[in-house]
């Protein structure tokens, strides 16, 4: 009678004989490496497993390229919500400029540079942000990587302050006071 640990090894035996000639010596090295397990479900996992990977294949470059993806899917998350974000944070100040100033040609494209700088820089600030927290609610110490902590913390003060100092200036203006700038 057979054993269930021959049966695991005979499953094994058939997925590697059916690999391509230039992957048997992988074969044989799944083989030798379950002749060294010996818990059952171990070697019934193990042998499940590499017969699930000498059946299919991973595609070339297919684990790297989801996630080159994934990374590439989150960018431009992150990016849309961060520029949806500023846009949001922006739009009542574009509102009380539109409604307490005349909008003429000469200062039109001020005041569309103006908000494209008010817009871009929460947007940047955003986007520095999100791996620091997504360390955190990780759980994550963010000390990982003290360099890069520091850039990115120079540059969130750098936007802060910058943004902070064009939104007080601009503020009466703002608000409706004549002669602003």
């Amino acid at each position: 009678m057979i054993s269930l640990t021959d049966i695991s090894r005979l499953l094994l035996t058939i997925a590697a004989r059916r690999m391509p000639e230039e992957r048997r010596d992988w074969g044989a090295a799944m083989l030798a490496e379950l002749g060294q397990i010996h818990d059952p479900a171990s070697r019934w996992r193990f042998a499940l497993g590499c017969t699930r990977v000498a059946l299919f294949p991973p595609r070339k470059g297919g684990l790297l390229q989801t996630m080159r993806n994934l990374t590439m899917k989150n960018i431009t998350t992150n990016l849309g919500a961060a520029a949806l974000i500023s846009f949001i944070l922006v739009l009542p100040f574009a509102i009380l400029e539109s409604l307490n100033q005349t909008i003429t040609k000469q200062n039109a494209l001020g005041l569309i540079l103006l908000f494209g700088v008010l817009w871009l820089l929460p947007t940047a600030f955003i986007v520095i942000l999100v791996p620091i927290m997504r360390t955190v609610r990780a759980g994550n110490s963010i000390m990982a990587n003290p360099m890069n902590l520091l850039f990115r913390a120079a540059f969130l003060v750098l936007i802060a302050w910058m943004w902070g100092g064009l939104f007080i200036d601009q503020l009466p203006c703002f608000l409706g006071v004549p002669n602003c700038d």
